[in-house]
């Protein structure tokens, strides 16, 4: 009887770069969305790969790699943010006027639309159109059953078209 040794596949640096390539830009334009700011999510994305490269071999070899890049590259955005937003308030205090600078980032009406949804449902959005990845991805990532993320992708389209129906229903003038 001839016993052959059973060998697993240890992911090479050759699939991190194949990986790399073919997630960046859909991890990117989802981040972009959570954190609504380029940079941000750009810094966010490149952080959370270079942890995968530095520990590719137990990454590589999860179910779902890209669950997992979204949920550090979603965390270090949110520090960011909440870094970000408290130094806002302590200089809003100290200065009043800065409140009058307008916000350097120009949104297209949809992802202006997304970005003023509730945190989950904007999530939610964002990882399911923009990053592609599957419900039960989804509700590992965010930690909430495959029904949760369902009913939010509902919550959140409903709310999507409302909004876009108010904006084209209003006159020119109207908008801002």
């Amino acid at each position: 009887m001839l016993v052959t040794e059973r060998t697993e596949t240890v992911p090479t640096r050759l699939d991190f770069e194949r990986w790399y390539r073919s997630i960046y830009p859909r991890m990117y334009a989802a981040i972009v969305v959570v954190a609504a700011n380029p940079d941000d999510a750009r810094d966010a994305v490149q952080d959370a790969l270079v942890k995968a490269l530095e520990d590719w071999e137990r990454v590589g070899a999860m179910d779902s790699p890209e669950a997992w890049l979204y949920s550090v590259a979603r965390n270090k955005a949110r520090r960011t943010q909440r870094r970000r937003n408290m130094l806002c308030k302590i200089l809003l205090r100290e200065n009043p006027r800065l409140a009058e600078t307008a916000h350097p980032y120009h949104e297209y009406e949809l992802w202006g639309a997304v970005k003023n949804l509730p945190e989950r449902q904007r999530t939610t959005v964002a990882l399911r159109h923009i990053a592609h990845l599957t419900e039960p991805d989804i509700a590992l990532i965010m930690g909430v059953s495959r029904g949760t993320v369902s009913s939010t992708l509902r919550a959140a389209h409903a709310r999507l078209r409302l909004q876009l129906e108010e904006s084209t229903t209003a006159e020119p003038g109207d908008r801002q």
